[in-house]
């Protein structure tokens, strides 16, 4: 920067030449320094002139450095620390979102930071710029209903005890030799013959539940059907058993068979049923040997073929 000078008799800068009008001048000129490096606004021109002339050229330059400097580190320390404007930041990995600290968005206009979801600000409300937090992206789990296996313990009773007594009606009709027969008139009282729905009524009365189905009286497979529609409250007979997760106790219907699930078991993804019933073989269990399961659960085609007409489901008293 090329020194001033001047020759007018009222110039400033001549007047400026004067020893006492300098040293007024470089006094002044150290003041504004001072005072311009402590603030965080630019000095005037005129603080400017008085330092050119009053210490030359480089201590402008020198001031002018420490003042880019200053500028640079007010810089760095702003950008690193939350915006001037009393309100939080909410970092994105947090689910809020972040608001910069220049004039508040128009309301209504999504708001959001990068990788996380886009949220709304209320359309009416003050634009205070306050971090407005997204909703959850993924809504807490449904509450699952309970598994099949979880039943009260006076229904768990009754099924144990339908269980144990198909078990050992099983045995009974084995040592009696009892044949798979449907006489024309049905004697409760004998043993060496019956058919499948006689089966489950003989044991029904065993566990003491001689009218779960309708009794005697209605001891035929299509009345246990109808029986169950109504309990159920269903008009296809159809939708009254279900194909899946089957229990120990359980009503087992074929639309011309029935039987009673006797053992569940659950292996990896693989569940595995037995069941008894009374079929052209005799009484048996279906499904297990020596004590281990076999008969898959979801393999509905194989089970068709144990019964007569086709696989309905499982019915859970």
């Amino acid at each position: 920067m090329p020194e001033f000078t001047s020759t007018k008799k009222n110039d400033p800068l001549a007047r400026a030449a004067s020893p006492q009008i300098a040293e007024q001048n470089a006094a002044q000129a150290t003041s504004d320094f001072e005072q311009a490096s402590q603030m965080q606004f630019s000095p005037t021109p005129g603080s400017i002139l008085r330092m050119q002339r009053t210490s030359g050229n480089q201590a402008v330059m020198r001031y002018l450095a420490q003042r880019t400097s200053y500028l640079e580190d007010i810089r760095s320390d702003y950008s690193s620390s939350a915006p001037m404007t009393g309100q939080p930041v909410t970092s994105p990995s947090s689910g809020g979102s972040y608001l910069p600290s220049g004039p508040a968005p128009v309301t209504g206009q999504p708001v959001s930071s990068p990788g996380t979801p886009s949220s709304s600000l209320p359309a009416t409300g003050p634009r205070t710029g306050t971090p407005v937090v997204a909703p959850p992206t993924n809504s807490p789990p449904a509450q699952s209903p309970a598994p099949p296996s979880e039943v009260p313990a006076d229904q768990q009773d009754t099924a144990d005890e339908r269980v144990a007594a198909a078990r050992k009606m099983v045995a009974e009709l084995k040592s009696i030799g009892t044949k798979y027969g449907q006489p024309e008139t049905r004697d409760w009282s004998d043993k060496t013959v019956a058919d499948c729905s006689k089966f489950v009524q003989w044991l029904l009365e065993a566990a003491g539940q001689d009218n779960m189905m309708g009794g005697r009286e209605g001891a035929t497979t299509a009345q246990m059907q109808q029986w169950i529609m109504d309990a159920t409250d269903t008009e296809k007979v159809q939708d009254a058993f279900r194909t899946d997760s089957p229990q120990p106790g359980d009503v087992m219907m074929w639309e011309h068979h029935v039987g009673l699930v006797v053992a569940v078991a659950q292996e990896g993804d693989t569940q595995y049923m037995a069941f008894a019933a009374m079929g052209s073989s005799g009484a048996s269990i279906i499904g297990e040997k020596d004590g281990k399961l076999w008969l898959k659960v979801k393999d509905t085609d194989q089970i068709d073929t144990f019964g007569s007409g086709a696989f309905l489901g499982y019915w859970t008293p």
